[in-house]
C-alpha cells in the first residue's frame, strides 16, 4: 500500500472518530489526520464522496447536530453544490470520521467510521 493514502477527518472529542483512528492507525498506511473542525473539509474530497459514490445524504449528514437544525436545510431540495458549501461552512454537520482512501492521488472509496470498525473497509 505505498501509494495508498487515507485521508481522516477526525474530530478528538469524540468517542467514534478516536476508536476508528486507533483502528486504522495500527494500520500499516499512510494516514493523513485532518482535524476539521480547526482546518476545515476540503472542496475536492466532499466532490469525490458525492459525486462518485453513493452517499445517502441522512446518514452522511448529523441532524441532530444544532447548526444542523439551525441551518433548516431541506435535504430532499437542495444541490449537491449547495450542500458541500453548507459542509464547507459547517463541518460540524457530518457524520465522524470521515475516511477518504487515495491511490496515487487518485479517489478511491470513502466511509464514515461508524461503527469505528467500518474504516478497516477501505484497506481492501
Amino acid at each position: 500500500m505505498s501509494n495508498d493514502v487515507i485521508k481522516f477527518y477526525h474530530n478528538p472529542r469524540c468517542s467514534k472518530s478516536r476508536q476508528a483512528l486507533q483502528l486504522i492507525s495500527s494500520q500499516n498506511i499512510t494516514l493523513e489526520i485532518i482535524k476539521y473542525l480547526e482546518e476545515g473539509i476540503s472542496k475536492p474530497d466532499l466532490e469525490n464522496v458525492f459525486n462518485r459514490l453513493e452517499i445517502d445524504r441522512n446518514n452522511f449528514l448529523r441532524k441532530n447536530e444544532k447548526a444542523f437544525k439551525d441551518l433548516n436545510i431541506n435535504l430532499k431540495k437542495i444541490s449537491i453544490d449547495q450542500l458541500i458549501k453548507l459542509i464547507i461552512e459547517n463541518p460540524i454537520i457530518i457524520q465522524r470520521p470521515l475516511a477518504i482512501k487515495y491511490e496515487k492521488d487518485v479517489f478511491i472509496d470513502a466511509v464514515i467510521g461508524r461503527p469505528p470498525e467500518m474504516v478497516l473497509n477501505l484497506l481492501n
